[in-house]
């Protein structure tokens, strides 16, 4: 049981470490995005505040 929860706990720690080798780093560019407003849709609905990055 103990060898479990040590195991567990190490691959929390793992998980909760790598997450942040995806963040944007300060050296990179800010996140772009284009806003198209409405976008219609081929079945007629459409998608309100479209927004493409």
């Amino acid at each position: 049981m103990k060898i479990k929860l040590h195991f567990l706990g190490v691959c929390l720690a793992l998980t909760f470490c790598s997450t942040s080798l995806f963040a944007h780093k300060d050296a990179e560019p800010v996140h772009q995005t284009y806003s198209e407003g409405n976008f219609p849709l081929e079945n007629g609905s459409t998608i309100e505040n479209f927004k493409i990055s």
